[in-house]
């Protein structure tokens, strides 16, 4: 899914970003190109990282592991 959102400043580190209805997003300056500038149309991107999603599934399921096996008493 990708959709175009105007940079509408950066302050405090975060980047302010509208979309044609006003909705705002917000987002850390630093993954902001450095050649943007306020009035700058993006192109915004969300896609799945299935490989990241599994990676992190199985640290937290270790995790839960862990916890459960100390708290055994």
């Amino acid at each position: 899914m990708a959709f175009h959102m105007t940079l509408d400043r950066i302050e405090e580190g975060l980047a302010v970003l509208l979309d044609d209805s006003g909705r705002r997003l917000l987002v850390p300056s630093s993954e902001i190109p450095s050649e943007c500038r306020e009035g700058t149309v993006l192109l915004v991107c969300f896609e799945p990282d299935p490989v990241e999603t599994d990676a992190r599934r199985t640290r937290i399921r270790a995790t839960r592991q862990r916890l459960e096996n100390r708290g055994g008493g």
